[in-house]
């Protein structure tokens, strides 16, 4: 049984809930900063990182957690870490802030909205698990 709860789908699915909840923190933080003098915008980078992973199944589980126990659910490794990088695109004010608060409000919504579609797929799996397994 606890195979079905490690499989790739799940592994990947926890990876990008994880990435995206880091994300939610980062752009809150930004509208937080947004009147701030000289705050720099951040990003959060981990996409690139679960595409790739997920692309490169040849026989083994590229994203495969380590732990001390098989119940806990562990970090990732550090090549699937998110990357956080301050924001370029947007511009800077006389103050030296470079957070565009309609910008980060529309990241955010955005973000939510695949933090709550991940998180239904998840619910989804465990509901299927339940009932053919009668539990």
């Amino acid at each position: 049984m606890l195979g079905l709860f490690n499989d790739f789908a799940s592994t990947a699915t926890k990876a990008a809930l994880s990435g995206l909840g880091k994300r939610q923190e980062l752009i809150s933080n930004n509208i937080a900063n947004a009147d701030t003098p000289l705050y720099q915008a951040m990003n959060i980078e981990f996409e690139h990182a679960l595409n790739t992973a997920v692309r490169s199944r040849d026989g083994h589980m590229p994203l495969q957690v380590a732990g001390s126990n098989a119940r806990h659910i562990s970090p990732l490794t550090a090549e699937m870490a998110p990357k956080v990088t301050r924001r370029a695109d947007s511009s800077m004010r006389l103050d030296g802030n470079n957070v565009d608060v309609d910008l980060e409000m529309t990241r955010l919504a955005e973000t939510n909205l695949l933090y709550q579609t991940m998180t239904q797929i998840e619910t989804k799996k465990l509901s299927l698990i339940r009932a053919l397994t009668g539990r």
